[in-house]
């Protein structure tokens, strides 16, 4: 069983199309909550949206957290109740159908060499999305330095705005981002889950930074694509805005000091 984990915080509307646009596209074949199982946590979003969700949505597992732990203490939850072998853990703004989240399923359970897996993201717009990323050391903290490894290195260093849309190619990167990432159970546990010390924002880099010192490597399938619009949380109000770019500058911090 496949596990899709989605952590909510005022953002019903998007996690309603998520689910749709998913949902609206499985084949008969496919029987949720026997194939697999779509598990929303909700970060304490304190609004009157959670009743309506739930009688919308009668088969979907919602769990209220207590408070606004963050993304991480999100995710541990939901997979605390996940069901599957595989976790999915997907931001409320991805937009993906049933095709493009088993390709990278079937991509990832043939691949033995690779622990956690993210597909190609494009805007709405069709832009493509930065997925990954160098782990953060004083070579690569300056987008200037990066942008010439690339340039100098572009095999060692690939841009992930250039990636061919049609490779069915596996490519090892340092770390995948978390609005769209996929593991084992098996490798999950192996790892603790995801680290609570990161309220929001480099919780991917570190999760795929301790994977790595245990030779557990990252990857982009780049055979499956999808729609992600990107911060539908962070930027609703002025006072959110200043939280997430603060927040981003505290977890930055964080990761470096351990």
């Amino acid at each position: 069983m496949l596990s899709i984990i989605i952590v909510n915080f005022r953002t019903w509307a998007y996690t309603q199309r998520a689910i749709d646009f998913l949902l609206s596209s499985i084949p008969p074949d496919i029987r949720p909550n026997r194939d697999m199982e779509i598990i929303v946590v909700d970060n304490h979003s304190k609004d009157a949206c959670i009743q309506e969700f739930c009688r919308n949505n009668p088969n979907i597992r919602l769990y209220l957290s207590q408070g606004n732990y963050g993304y991480s203490h999100g995710c541990n939850q939901g997979a605390l109740h996940a069901r599957g072998d595989w976790l999915l853990f997907m931001n409320p703004d991805v937009k993906t159908d049933w095709k493009t989240v088993n390709k990278l399923l079937e991509a990832a359970k043939a691949d033995s060499s690779h622990a956690i897996f993210t597909a190609r993201q494009l805007d709405e717009s069709g832009k493509p999305q930065r997925t990954f990323a160098p782990f953060t050391t004083l070579a690569t903290i300056s987008p200037l330095v990066r942008a010439l490894t690339r340039a100098t290195s572009p095999g060692g260093h690939p841009d992930p705005n250039r990636l061919r849309e049609d490779s069915e190619s596996i490519l090892t990167v340092d770390w995948v981002s978390g609005s769209l990432l996929l593991i084992s159970r098996t490798n999950f546990k192996i790892l603790d889950g995801w680290n609570e010390d990161f309220w929001l924002y480099c919780e991917d880099e570190d999760l795929c930074k301790r994977a790595r010192n245990l030779g557990l490597l990252a990857a982009q399938y780049c055979g499956a694509t999808l729609t992600h619009t990107h911060a539908s949380s962070t930027r609703t109000t002025p006072e959110i805005r200043v939280l997430a770019k603060s927040e981003a500058i505290i977890s930055k911090h964080v990761y470096i000091h351990k």
